[in-house]
């Protein structure tokens, strides 16, 4: 089966990445991977609106809820990020610091 295959989650991840890294990693050993045309759940504590929150941040908070995993989680993405899309890694990096300086425009 598909676990004895890939293994478990890759324990790298703090919250939120582990279910995207485990289904790139199994495209990439060629394992059929379904997907839904809808959540099959959800988190009715994670209904805020993270964009908003963000932009009304000051640059410390910012960077706080930037890297929070119960806000935007940007360390898991940068790994994720890393593991699958090496070349999209800078710009990510790029965008982001972008953001943290111009919130409000983006």
């Amino acid at each position: 089966g598909v676990y004895k295959k890939m293994g478990g989650l890759f324990s790298g991840y703090v919250h939120g990445a582990a279910d995207y890294d485990y289904t790139l990693s199994a495209r990439s050993k060629n394992i059929h991977v379904v997907l839904l045309p809808s959540y099959m759940g959800t988190c009715s504590v994670n209904t805020a609106n993270k964009a908003e929150i963000f932009r009304n941040l000051n640059f410390t908070d910012r960077y706080k809820y930037l890297i929070s995993p119960v806000g935007y989680g940007f360390l898991d993405y940068l790994l994720l990020q890393k593991r699958h899309f090496k070349k999209r890694y800078p710009f990510v990096v790029f965008k982001t610091f972008l953001k943290m300086l111009f919130s409000k425009e983006f």
